[in-house]
């Protein structure tokens, strides 16, 4: 894996590429024949590809000073943004990145949302049943028929692909991340759907607890109108480097939390998946890298 360096000129000559983090914004610099090829951010420590084209961004050229070479960068990134806002149909205009409150998702988080669905399916035939019921009332409507036709199968290939996604080293094609992020998002939006409707209805939940079924309700629709609208893209798809070691832990710990609300518990279906979901959405990552930093090996 190519090394990335941060945005310090070196008194070289050298012909070195200078481009942005997309993730966290950091300048980086890298030699021009490592273009196409991938390597950490040293800031955020996600994958990023090296630009394969120097066209539209400046080379770095140690003769001319820093911010002679800032205000040509500056322009030709001016002159990319307008072109992709007329050119680029597939991707809106400012979403070519994730944005702050966009979801992000890696192969491990794909695979622990996919994997628990199937558990969960298995253990209480009760989920099936509910989503067959959701899809033909769907399919009855004329506004969500045709979304649902179009959704279903990739949102059902994107399951699959999540499942194996893991089990494989090369970076997903673009249909894939596409299917991929189709399920991710409208597992996360059905079971915030279904679990705010039971609460709401069937819950005991008043006062404060009222703001649980209310956000899944809203995260619900959210989800659902940024796919609509291709805010949530494939771009939702992130790389990162994933050790076995942390597969087990994240896989055992959702077993165990899937377990304990469907088993102990008694908890509606989806209000298992959907805390199954937010742990690994949102707190996997920042627990296992709480805990490996005490051993030195957090990524």
């Amino acid at each position: 894996m190519i090394h990335l360096v941060g945005c310090a000129l070196h008194n070289t000559k050298i012909k070195m590429i200078r481009f942005k983090c997309i993730y966290c914004g950091q300048i980086l610099t890298t030699k021009e024949e490592w273009r196409d090829k991938r390597g950490k951010c040293p800031k955020c420590s996600h994958l990023v590809v090296v630009p394969s084209s120097t066209k539209d961004r400046p080379i770095l050229d140690p003769d001319i000073s820093e911010n002679s070479q800032k205000m040509l960068e500056a322009c030709a990134m001016l002159d990319i943004a307008t072109q992709k806002a007329y050119a680029d149909e597939d991707v809106p205009f400012g979403c070519e990145s994730p944005g702050l409150f966009v979801p992000t998702y890696d192969k491990l988080s794909l695979f622990l949302m996919a994997i628990t669905f199937v558990i969960l399916a298995i253990i209480n035939p009760t989920v099936l049943k509910d989503i067959f019921k959701l899809i033909k009332i769907n399919l009855g409507n004329n506004v969500t028929g045709a979304y649902t036709i179009i959704w279903l199968p990739m949102c059902l290939f994107g399951m699959g692909l999540s499942l194996c996604y893991i089990f494989i080293s090369k970076e997903a094609k673009d249909n894939d991340k596409k299917a991929m992020v189709t399920f991710a998002a409208l597992a996360n939006a059905v079971t915030s759907g279904f679990a705010s409707y039971h609460l709401l209805k069937f819950g005991k939940t008043s006062g404060l607890l009222m703001i649980f079924p209310i956000w899944n309700l809203i995260n619900a629709v959210l989800l659902i109108m940024m796919l609509r609208l291709k805010i949530i893209n494939r771009n939702c798809i992130v790389e990162r480097d994933i050790s076995f070691l942390r597969v087990v832990f994240s896989l055992v710990t959702s077993i165990i939390i899937l377990l304990l609300c469907e088993c102990i518990f008694k908890m509606h279906w989806a209000i298992t998946l959907s805390i199954c979901m937010i742990y690994t959405t949102s707190f996997d990552r920042a627990i296992q890298n709480t805990l490996l930093a005490k051993f030195g090996t957090k990524e």
